[in-house]
């Protein structure tokens, strides 16, 4: 069952003077969005997509990383989103992270391109409308120091 972290009250309200983006609270203090997906899953390609239950029980799709990390997907009005898995992952077979951007109307979006393809090419597909739940609840393995 994935776990919403709790909102703060400055999550999504402060924005980052350096993208413009939304920040949210994180570990010990607020980041920006743009920052903490880069850390988590930039330029990581999606290996899968799984369904879980938020903490309602509530069924939604969640992309997996290669770094293990898993993205649960909330539309940008809160609801959990339940994509066809098959459809998806035709979709996005083959994709890796590219960047993000954002809107207050509908949200944020990322942008994949294929695993091969050199950034200054312009063939992309954006899986868009998520809200920042989806990064609230993004799950990052914890590395094991030696």
């Amino acid at each position: 069952m994935t776990q919403q972290p709790a909102v703060r009250p400055l999550d999504g309200v402060l924005r980052c003077a350096k993208h413009g983006f939304p920040m949210i609270y994180v570990g010990d203090g607020y980041t920006c969005v743009a920052e903490y997906l880069d850390w988590a899953i930039g330029g990581q390609a999606i290996v899968d997509a799984v369904e879980k239950e938020d903490e309602q029980g509530d069924p939604l799709t969640a992309l997996v990383f290669e770094s293990g990390a898993t993205m649960p997907l909330y539309h940008h009005n809160g609801d959990p989103l339940l994509l066809d898995r098959e459809e998806l992952l035709n979709a996005i077979a083959g994709m890796r992270v590219k960047g993000f951007a954002y809107t207050d109307n509908a949200g944020w979006f990322l942008h994949l391109v294929p695993v091969d393809q050199d950034d200054d090419e312009d063939t992309e597909f954006i899986l868009g409308g998520l809200s920042l739940d989806s990064v609230r609840s993004l799950e990052v393995p914890v590395e094991e120091e030696d």
